[in-house]
């Protein structure tokens, strides 16, 4: 079957920001890799040479900074821009960019995670899949604008 082009194009997706440190793990010298995961995103609209562009930034914390666990303790920002050949519904909008858009930036984060950490005295950490729905409703929920996960 002949791949079929989007109307929902990529501009660019970049890391704006990292930060990783480690705190070494004493006894079986293996990494625990259910450290807490803290997600929050944010979609904003920009417009460039009469073109309108969305830019989703995404912020990933690892190991909960005021009592991390022995291993990985990191942040990493990512940000994509994004665009449409042409004006979609504003429900076809909202779904690319919250089931396509969102999910591309946090796959570029674990990615990114992954071969920094490859270097990393404990080996590659991958970060768990992450339950974009139920990021969604965290997000669109007024008390809490933070979803916390754990492997």
């Amino acid at each position: 079957m002949k791949a079929q082009e989007s109307n929902f194009k990529v501009e660019n997706i970049f890391i704006t920001e990292s930060n990783f440190n480690t705190i070494p793990i004493k006894e079986s010298k293996k990494l625990d890799r259910n450290m807490e995961l803290d997600i929050d995103f944010d979609i904003k609209l920009a417009n460039k040479d009469n073109k309108e562009l969305f830019l989703i930034k995404v912020i990933l914390i690892g190991n909960n900074k005021s009592k991390p666990i022995p291993g990985y303790v990191f942040q990493v920002i990512a940000q994509g821009v994004f665009s449409f050949e042409s004006e979609p519904e504003k429900t076809t909008k909202d779904n690319y960019l919250l089931m396509s858009g969102l999910p591309l930036i946090i796959n570029t984060i674990r990615a990114y995670i992954l071969n920094v950490t490859a270097y990393f005295p404990y080996g590659k950490y991958i970060i768990p899949l992450i339950d974009v729905n139920n990021l969604i409703r965290s997000k669109t929920n007024p008390k809490n604008n933070k979803q916390k996960t754990e492997k």
